[in-house]
């Protein structure tokens, strides 16, 4: 059996090595979770890249999520034991972020809390994006073109639909079975492809 991943959109700036290993890395965290003693040495995985096809047609997704968040939070009134507070807590910025979790056997710090509410605020808020942005076409397409380009690009120009699915299919074969692991617009671009 093979695994296929399938990446989404935004994944310009980076190559296959390193999506690959960021893409494993978080595929053994959730197998050791389940505690699922599987070596992935043992697994046929492939990791079908088209990040870099937007380059090939000169163009540049520009969405910067960090764009749509708050740059600070010193206008949220904190209760008053959380004020004078004044611990630095060191940033740290990996290639791609992981998914957000809960594990409710632990107690979560209060930075770590405030991060998944973040992320959570910050999905929420794309979904009623999504959902107001359906009412008005024409807005809706500009957005998707400025700020979603990749997107864009892959449902109105068939030549570079052409190209991702030719990438991805080149993995598949057809006497073989397979699990297909896609995001975001890879979920996207899997569901075309299949159906």
């Amino acid at each position: 059996m093979k695994i296929i991943f399938i990446h989404g959109m935004n994944q310009q700036n980076y190559d296959q090595p390193s999506l690959k290993q960021h893409w494993l890395s978080a595929f053994q965290t959730g197998l050791s979770h389940s505690q699922q003693n599987i070596d992935l040495n043992a697994l046929e995985i492939r990791f079908p890249f088209y990040g870099d096809l937007l380059s090939k047609h000169h163009l540049y997704n520009s969405l910067d999520i960090d764009t749509f968040l708050p740059k600070s939070i010193s206008h949220i009134h904190l209760p008053f034991h959380l004020r004078h507070n004044n611990t630095i807590v060191p940033e740290h910025h990996p290639c791609a972020s992981r998914l957000p979790s809960v594990n409710p056997e632990c107690s979560e710090s209060f930075t770590q809390r405030l991060a998944l509410i973040t992320a959570l605020t910050r999905d929420h808020a794309f979904k009623e994006l999504a959902l107001f942005l359906n009412h008005y076409p024409k807005l809706h397409e500009t957005f998707i073109h400025k700020f979603l380009i990749e997107t864009y690009l892959y449902l109105s120009n068939p030549d570079f639909m052409h190209e991702v699915h030719q990438r991805i299919m080149s993995y598949l074969r057809p006497e073989l079975d397979h699990i297909i692991v896609a995001h975001s617009l890879g979920s996207v671009i899997t569901y075309n492809l299949l159906h």
